[in-house]
């Protein structure tokens, strides 16, 4: 479909078959014949107005600092000329040509052609400006070196072993400058000739030795710098965009002006307005992005039979607009015999089957048994997105669900009592049989044989709960075969509360069971507490 506003395909005398083909589809099966759903009245027109989304500058300048003499964007050599330069990328946004065209056509080329924007912020990266600024390390001065701390350039250090004094005492003697001879006797120490002090070997009796910390070249690697000498300052003009829209509500109907001012957008995406639009130059000399909007608008009168419904639709894909919960009414016979069902009054299957017959309540039986309420209405909302109350919609499912829980209720006891039958022969068998004293001895320890005796009060809940549903569902089935539901796929059957009795009832039968054992001389399980 054109979104060219002067496009001729679209007939604004479409606008009532479509608004009467949504009725009529929700209408469909509940209580009204279609026939009987005609248009009265309609006052509609094709609206055209002028909208219009100023185009603000919202820069921003970022600065960061990397090690090295890195070249980006625009080399330049002072401060001033960074400023100078952001100062005039600044102004030419808006008023250069070429950046004018890639800011229109930035907008221009989104589904939504940037109509109805107001206050985002977008970015332009194609549009931003980056300086450079080399600087020497002031640490080095860009040498990349710098005298060594230690030595303070000297490239020698006082010797760490005779501190400067060139002379250590003498190991060989001990510094006592005597050594005793074979025969026992103290000579004179010939390595220190007696002085008791000897040439430092670290240094060579110079006092010192070369500095550890720069080997002897009196510099080490600049640490400001890490050895680059150089920093270089990167400026960046980070080009943003801020939309302003505006347009004349005067010539809009009421019920539309909050819709395109929130949500113009996704209304041009989804072609209910359509837009041409064009950059234009404000008297202020900013740029604008002016659109020719159009759009159809009708307001209606339908008769539903004995019901008359006003509303209004809009826009080429025939949005409805306080369309009234007409359907309340028409389901409303039906709900009342689902609630008679819920509540117990009468026969359940007849009232249910009667309610059925509305198309709605149909759908909402279906998936209120085979879905979450949450989910069911989820669903139901899809199908019927105007036109009935959310509370009608819960409203079905609840009562859908309390309806065949009072068709179901005998049978699920009965279910629960075959069930539970089934679960005492069981536990029979295995206490008052000889099948747990030929297993006992498999079992080594009495959390063991507590564990098995538990899960047969499992395997009885679970057996329970089957004879419900199997049960139950043989009854279920023949409503729901009656209203034209066959072979409905997941959910069905809930136990409800007779499912827990299953639980409780397998306990109890458990317990009498290993009561009896104590009476007949069976093996008593060792946990029993009255054994």
């Amino acid at each position: 479909m054109s979104n060219d506003p002067n496009s001729a395909e679209y007939d604004p005398k479409e606008m009532p078959q479509r608004a009467l083909k949504k009725i009529k589809a929700l209408c469909k099966g509940n209580g009204v014949k279609l026939d009987d759903i005609k248009t009265h009245q309609v006052n509609g027109e094709v609206v055209n107005c002028v909208g219009i989304t100023h185009i603000e500058l919202a820069s921003e300048v970022r600065t960061e600092n990397k090690k090295g003499q890195v070249v980006v964007g625009k080399l330049v050599e002072s401060p001033e000329q960074i400023k100078q330069g952001i100062d005039e990328s600044s102004k030419a946004l808006l008023s250069s040509e070429s950046s004018r065209k890639k800011i229109a056509e930035l907008l221009m080329e989104r589904p939504d052609q940037g109509f109805a924007s107001h206050g985002e912020v977008i970015e332009l990266d194609a549009l931003n400006d980056v300086y450079c600024m080399h600087k020497p390390c002031n640490q080095c001065g860009g040498n990349s070196r710098m005298a060594c701390n230690r030595c303070n350039g000297r490239k020698q250090e006082i010797c760490s072993q005779c501190h400067g004094k060139s002379m250590i005492p003498c190991n060989f003697c001990s510094a006592t400058g005597q050594m005793q001879g074979p025969d026992g006797k103290h000579t004179q120490c010939n390595r220190c000739m007696g002085e008791r002090m000897a040439a430092c070997p670290l240094c060579r009796r110079t006092g010192h030795i070369s500095c550890r910390q720069c080997k002897g070249q009196g510099n080490i690697t600049c640490a400001g710098c890490a050895g680059d000498g150089w920093f270089t300052d990167i400026t960046m003009l980070h080009v943003k965009i801020k939309t302003l829209f505006e347009i004349d509500r005067t010539t809009i109907p009421n019920l539309v002006v909050p819709m395109i001012e929130n949500n113009g957008g996704a209304l041009v995406e989804k072609g209910h307005v359509r837009v041409k639009s064009e950059a234009v130059k404000r008297k202020d000399g900013g740029l604008a992005l002016q659109y020719a909007t159009k759009f159809p608008f009708a307001d209606f009168s339908i008769g539903l039979g004995k019901h008359n419904i006003t509303f209004s639709a809009f826009g080429y894909n025939c949005k409805m607009l306080k369309v009234p919960d007409f359907l309340d009414k028409l389901i409303s016979p039906g709900l009342g015999r689902l609630n008679k069902a819920a509540q117990g009054e009468g026969s359940a299957a007849d009232l249910i089957k009667g309610a059925s017959k509305y198309r709605l309540l149909n759908k909402a039986i279906t998936l209120g048994l085979t879905k979450s309420k949450k989910q069911a209405f989820m669903e139901l909302k899809k199908s019927y997105p105007f036109g009935v109350s959310d509370k009608r919609l819960q409203q079905a499912i609840i009562l859908s669900n309390r309806a065949f829980a009072n068709v179901t209720r005998k049978p699920r006891y009965i279910g629960l009592g075959i069930g539970l039958a089934l679960s005492a022969a069981i536990f029979a068998g295995y206490y008052l049989g000889p099948l747990r004293a030929k297993i006992l001895p498999m079992l080594n320890n009495e959390t063991v044989q507590m564990a098995v005796d538990l899960g047969l009060i499992a395997i009885g809940g679970v057996l329970s709960a089957l004879m419900i549903k199997v049960v139950a569902k043989k009854s279920m089935q023949d409503i729901l075969n009656d209203i034209g539901i066959n072979n409905m796929k997941g959910g069905g059957v809930k136990t409800g509360k007779s499912g827990l009795y299953g639980f409780i009832g397998s306990a109890i039968l458990l317990l009498i069971i290993v009561e009896i054992t104590r009476h007949i001389g069976a093996v008593t399980p060792s946990w029993y507490p009255l054994k």
